[in-house]
C-alpha cells in the first residue's frame, strides 16, 4: 500500500504547493486604484467637499484612509486643524491623522468606497480660502503569517475660491449730463442718437474682467456672459435667431479672455426701435463664483426728437399689458428727510442689527406692474415688484420707483422704514399711447396703450397724451385718477 500511498501524495502535496504560492501571489499584489470623480477642482463651497469613489481591482479593499491637509500644513482630526509638533498649541496624537477609517466588509458592495461617506468635513471658519490637499489611502490587510499591511493613494487639491472676480464695460459708457460734470449713476444710459428710417445697429460692447482675491485662492476667470434686454417687455436678444425672446438662457455672447468684445450678430434695422435696452455683463470664475455689471443704452430717433415727442420705449405688441419701467433714470430727490418722503417707527419684533424697509401701495390697486430698485453706493442691491418688506443692514439708501428716486433713505436697526408711496390710474382707451414723464418732462418713467397703473413715490408726475402735457401729484397712500 505504501506504494501506492506515495503516488497519490505526489500530486495532493503538488496541488497544495501551487494553492500557497497562488494565494501568496494574490495577497502580495498591490491593490490598484481606480478613482471615479476625483479630480483637482476648485470650489467656493463653505464646507468641504470631495466627492467620488474608488475601487480595488486586484480584491476587494480593507480599509479606506481619508487625510485633509490646509495650506499651512496641518491636517484634520475632525473636528479642528493640528500638527505632528507636540510642542505646539495644537498637536495630534500622530501626523497623519485619518478623519475616515472604514471597514469596507461592512458596505454592500465592498469593492467600492464611495468619499461622500466622509463627515465632519471642515466647514466656516474652519475653511479659509486656499489650497487643501485631500489623500486617499486603500489599505489591504494580509492575514497571517504575512502580517502585513499593503497601502495605494491618490491625492488631489481641492482650491476655495469665495471671492468673485470683476467684470466692467469700457464701451458703451454713459452720455454725461449737463450740470453734473463727472459725476453719474449706474443707471445713466448711453444715448444713441441715430437717424429715423436709416439701417442702424445696437453698439457693440467692450469690458475687461479679472479674477480677484489672493493669489493664493484665485482659481482663474472661467468665461463672460453678455445679454442685451429690451427694456420695455424684458425680452432677450437671440443672436442665432435674429430676434427678440423670452429667454436668457443662452447668453448674447459668451468670452473666454479677460478683455472681451461683442460685435457680431448685433440687433439693428427694424429689430432696433427707439427705446430703452440694457447691456447686461456677467463674469464667472472657475469656483462658481460671479459678479455682474450693466450699461442702459437709450436708442433717440432723430425724427422723433425733431417733433418734441418723448421718445417711446420699444414698441409692444398692441393690447398688450403695460410694461415693467426700466431701471430708474428719473427725478432725484436728494437728502430726503423722515417724514418728507418716509417715515421710521421702532419695531419691537425686530431683533439685533437688521431694519426693514416698507413699499406698501394703496389699497385697492394692483402693483403687479410697478418695480422697485434699492441700491446702495450706486450699487443695486435688490428689485422687486409690488409690495414688499425686505430686511436690510444699517445705512443709507436711495429707492427707486417706476424710475423715480428717493436719495438718503435711512434704515435704522429695530425700525421699519415706511417710502411714502402713491399709484397713478390714467384712464385711457386701448387704442390711446400714455407716456409718464418726470419733473423736467423730457424723460420718461413709463408707456402704454390704454389705462395705465403704476405707483411712484410721493410727487409730480407728467402724462403725455397725443402731443399734450398735463399734471398729476401722487399723494401718499392714494391713488390719483387722471
Amino acid at each position: 500500500m505504501r506504494p501506492t500511498h506515495a503516488i497519490l501524495s505526489g500530486p495532493f502535496i503538488l496541488l497544495m504547493a501551487s494553492l500557497i504560492i497562488f494565494e501568496e501571489t494574490l495577497w502580495a499584489a498591490e491593490p490598484t486604484l481606480t478613482f471615479v470623480d476625483w479630480q483637482d477642482r476648485a470650489s467656493n463651497d463653505t464646507s468641504l467637499r470631495i466627492g467620488g469613489k474608488v475601487a480595488a481591482t486586484s480584491r476587494a479593499l480593507d480599509e479606506v484612509n481619508v487625510i485633509i491637509t490646509e495650506p499651512g500644513g496641518q491636517n484634520w482630526d475632525g473636528k479642528r486643524w493640528c500638527t505632528k509638533n507636540r510642542r505646539a498649541k495644537k498637536p495630534c496624537r500622530g501626523f497623519r491623522v485619518p478623519i475616515l477609517s472604514t471597514d469596507l466588509s461592512q458596505l454592500d458592495r465592498p469593492e467600492w468606497f464611495s468619499f461622500e461617506r466622509v463627515k465632519e468635513m471642515p466647514s466656516g471658519k474652519n475653511l479659509p480660502e486656499g489650497t487643501y490637499s485631500v489623500t486617499a489611502r486603500a489599505n489591504d490587510n494580509l492575514p497571517p503569517p504575512y502580517d502585513k499591511t499593503i497601502t495605494n493613494y491618490k491625492q488631489i487639491r481641492v482650491l476655495i475660491d469665495r471671492t468673485a472676480p470683476k467684470i466692467g464695460i469700457t464701451s458703451p459708457l454713459w452720455t454725461p449730463v449737463e450740470g453734473r460734470g463727472q459725476h453719474h449713476l449706474p443707471e445713466d444710459p448711453y444715448i444713441m442718437r441715430v437717424e429715423a428710417g436709416t439701417k442702424y445697429s445696437f453698439p457693440a460692447s467692450t469690458g475687461t474682467a479679472a479674477d480677484t482675491g489672493p493669489a493664493s485662492s484665485q482659481s482663474g476667470l472661467d468665461r463672460v456672459e453678455v445679454h442685451i434686454v429690451r427694456q420695455v417687455d424684458g425680452l432677450a436678444w437671440d443672436r442665432q435667431r435674429l430676434t427678440w425672446t423670452r429667454t436668457r438662457g443662452s447668453p448674447f455672447c459668451t468670452a473666454r479672455s479677460a478683455s472681451w468684445s461683442c460685435s457680431e450678430n448685433l440687433p439693428r434695422g427694424e429689430h432696433l426701435p427707439s427705446g430703452k435696452y440694457t447691456i447686461y455683463a456677467h463674469a464667472y470664475d472657475k469656483a462658481g463664483n460671479v459678479s455682474k455689471t450693466f450699461q442702459n443704452v437709450l436708442v433717440q430717433a432723430r425724427e422723433a426728437l425733431d417733433q418734441g415727442v418723448p421718445v417711446p420705449a420699444s414698441q409692444p405688441p398692441t393690447g398688450s399689458p403695460p410694461a415693467r419701467p426700466a431701471p430708474p433714470e428719473g427725478e432725484v430727490k436728494a437728502g430726503a428727510k423722515p417724514g418728507e418722503a418716509y417715515v421710521i417707527a421702532m419695531n419691537p419684533e425686530l431683533k439685533g442689527r437688521l431694519g426693514r424697509l416698507v413699499v406698501a401701495f394703496p389699497e385697492g390697486f394692483n402693483a403687479e406692474n410697478t418695480r422697485t430698485y434699492v441700491f446702495k453706493e450706486q450699487t443695486e442691491v435688490a428689485h422687486f415688484d409690488g409690495n414688499k418688506t425686505m430686511e436690510l443692514l444699517p445705512g443709507t439708501y436711495a429707492v427707486a420707483i417706476t424710475g423715480k428716486r428717493v436719495e438718503g433713505v435711512t434704515i435704522q436697526s429695530g425700525h421699519d422704514t415706511k417710502v411714502k408711496v402713491g399709484a397713478l390710474r390714467v384712464n385711457a382707451g386701448k387704442d390711446t399711447r400714455v407716456y409718464l414723464l418726470d419733473s423736467d418732462k423730457t424723460r420718461e418713467l413709463a408707456h402704454g396703450d390704454g389705462t395705465q397703473e403704476l405707483g411712484f413715490p410721493i410727487g409730480t408726475v407728467h402724462v403725455h397724451i397725443a402731443g399734450q402735457t398735463d399734471t398729476a401729484t401722487i399723494e401718499d397712500g392714494k391713488i390719483t385718477d387722471f
